[in-house]
């Protein structure tokens, strides 16, 4: 795809990791200092690079750890809320997450993140 602004290489995200992500898609792993990869929604599964600790996004691979870090998933107010949708049970971090049904007319969603308040 090499980037294009095209439909098949479009992935949703929240205004919040978009914003942090950028035009990146590599950084600096925060355990070893190398740069590594990013996350790639459309190419990796969830489940590989991270796993859920309660509402805790847990990095497994450098690739984790970076897109963790660099997009915060785990800042103080993401947490709050990411707790509170795993009580309401509408929260699914899996790579074939159910979909809302707001998002079932976008495509469906291979990864959540949360919006910003």
């Amino acid at each position: 795809m090499d980037g294009k602004t095209e439909l098949d290489n479009l992935a949703y995200a929240c205004y919040q990791c978009n914003r942090f992500k950028g035009p990146n898609i590599a950084t600096h792993d925060p355990q070893t200092g190398l740069l590594t990869r990013l996350f790639h929604p459309r190419a990796d599964h969830w489940s590989d690079h991270f796993r859920l600790n309660g509402p805790v996004i847990e990095p497994l691979t450098s690739a984790g750890w970076g897109t963790v870090t660099l997009l915060r998933f785990n800042q103080e107010r993401r947490i709050a809320l990411r707790a509170e949708l795993l009580l309401q049970g509408v929260y699914s971090p899996l790579d074939k997450p159910q979909e809302s049904p707001d998002m079932q007319n976008q495509g469906g969603m291979r990864d959540l993140h949360i919006p910003p308040r």
